[in-house]
């Protein structure tokens, strides 16, 4: 007697293998970072500095002690990230926008500073979360990192891996060096976490024919996945990862639909990457404008930006 399979059962296979992936990436992180996540100790910057840090202890320590590091950039998360988190998670549960700092000097921008993360979707519920719980948003990065990029490189068109390779792949991304050496500087790690779901959005815009509306729809997902790259902290890594995903689309249209009528469809990418400006530009604008009248340490053609990096 044969029992017909339900309709949707490979999307069910589908689900199930995702949701073991992402519990085995949780138990490798658990074991990489084992003494953050059973024995008590942190990865808050702050902890790791010797000088402006109170008697008590940075936030009285929550009860946490630091963990060895990596970490090759703590100054940046211990002085100006994690104040500044704290300072904006503040301004949101007292329902007040984060637009202004009224600590420094007499008073100076705080979300048009770009790097302070403010209007990041991740960001704003880290900060608003319990001091002593931002370890696990930190480690949660990871994870994000990792499964996303597993969806990636296993749904990937006509080019999908399978199902070791594509776990490899995500494990691999999630343990590489922007999440080891900088797992701290949130403003690197958000623009990074945020990348493979950029490339998803990618491609799906590449390999959706069919009608304009299923066009229209891959075009509004990649817009949201870009608009969430460029609000993530770090603008010279989000061109990095633009310059990334345009080479994709060019590669991912070729590939999966060939040269005919290459010119139309390739406007799919700027109309969903101009409607990820227009999403994000409530943030875009006020930087731009910030950064003509203020004094920063990232001129063209200086150490900082795309030739130091």
């Amino acid at each position: 007697m044969c029992i017909p399979l339900p309709k949707n059962y490979k999307g069910l296979i589908a689900a199930r293998e995702a949701i073991i992936v992402i519990f085995l990436y949780a138990a490798v992180m658990c074991v990489m970072y084992g003494p953050v996540v059973f024995s008590g100790k942190s990865l808050m910057p702050p902890l790791y500095q010797p000088h402006g840090i109170v008697p008590e202890g940075v936030y009285a320590r929550e009860g946490r002690l630091p963990a060895s590091t990596f970490n090759v950039d703590l100054a940046t998360p211990a002085y100006y990230e994690f104040p500044t988190n704290k300072l904006v998670g503040d301004m949101y549960k007292n329902l007040t926008i984060p637009l202004w700092n009224p600590y420094q000097a007499g008073g100076t921008p705080l979300a048009a500073q770009y790097s302070t993360r403010a209007f990041f979707p991740y960001q704003i519920i880290e900060d608003i979360s319990p001091v002593g719980w931002w370890d696990f948003f930190m480690l949660g990065r990871l994870l994000f990192a990792g499964f996303f990029t597993y969806l990636f490189l296993r749904y990937n068109g006509k080019n999908g891996l399978g199902l070791l390779a594509s776990f490899a792949g995500g494990l691999f991304y999630m343990f590489s060096g922007v999440f080891t050496w900088f797992i701290s500087l949130e403003q690197f790690t958000n623009t990074a976490m945020t990348l493979p779901l950029v490339m998803l959005g990618v491609d799906a815009l590449a390999k959706r024919g069919g009608s304009l509306r299923s066009q229209s729809r891959a075009v509004a997902f990649c817009s949201v996945c870009v608009s969430l790259l460029l609000l993530a902290g770090q603008p010279e890594v989000a061109l990095y990862a633009t310059l990334l995903a345009f080479v994709y689309f060019i590669y991912a249209e070729l590939s999966f639909n060939g040269s005919s009528g290459i010119l139309r469809r390739f406007l799919k990418f700027p109309v969903a990457y101009a409607l990820g400006l227009g999403l994000s530009a409530f943030l875009l604008i006020p930087f731009l404008e910030l950064v003509g009248l203020s004094f920063h340490i990232h001129p063209l053609g200086g150490r900082i930006g795309a030739q130091g990096l």
